[in-house]
């Protein structure tokens, strides 16, 4: 199993944001998602081979990374890490749709509050997560066989949880969001079912660009 959970917050007047500013940001967060996960599978088929679950093959891992609801929605003034949390999100969407057939378990999950490495009186009336607690919902999504994989968790304390179903008018409104559990078959479905959709409102654009 591999996580790939760093902190990356990064809040300034968009007006006062440089570019070279914007592109760090990105650089040092999706960068450095897209190069742990090319280490990661590589591991992964080392270690397993790269015989695919359709041919006879194990599972090879599981790939997981931790995501805040900066990857849903944005507040001002957030702009680079929006844009970087968004893109890991996606990243770990087509990584999903790619590698899920080769045995290959990728999970993006939303992390809605702290994140303690002590148990204290704030886990324990659920004010905030504990470390331990996230180790063992990782070890949970770990354990799940390749007829029900879960690709998108929402994860967080008592408050978290509770500011998450304040904007449920809104993330139904998004693809997966909630909690996720589908065969291989059915993630590949809904992509496809998305892609779908995507293209026809392009053409719709298009012909009402054009109506003229």
């Amino acid at each position: 199993m591999s996580v790939y959970s760093i902190k990356h917050s990064s809040k300034k007047p968009f007006l006062e944001e440089t570019r070279e500013d914007f592109e760090d940001s990105l650089e040092s967060y999706v960068g450095g998602a897209f190069t742990f996960s090319q280490e990661s599978l590589k591991r992964f088929f080392v270690d397993h081979g790269e015989k695919g679950l359709a041919e006879g093959g194990e599972k090879k891992g599981t790939l997981i990374f931790t995501g805040t609801l900066g990857a849903l929605r944005c507040s001002a003034q957030f702009a680079a890490y929006g844009a970087g949390r968004a893109s890991v999100r996606q990243l770990a969407q087509t990584l999903a749709r790619e590698m899920s057939e080769k045995g290959v378990h990728v999970v993006h999950t939303i992390a809605n509050g702290g994140i303690a490495d002590a148990d204290g009186e704030d886990q324990k009336t659920g004010k905030k997560m504990s470390a331990d607690a996230v180790g063992e919902t990782y070890l949970w999504l770990h354990n799940q066989k390749p007829c029900l994989w879960t690709h998108e968790l929402g994860v967080g304390d008592g408050d978290g949880i509770a500011l998450q179903g304040a904007d449920a008018g809104m993330i139904k409104a998004l693809p997966n969001v909630a909690t996720e559990l589908m065969s291989r078959d059915k993630l590949d479905d809904d992509v496809d079912d998305a892609d779908d959709a995507e293209e026809d409102m392009e053409n719709v654009t298009v012909s009402e660009s054009t109506k003229d």
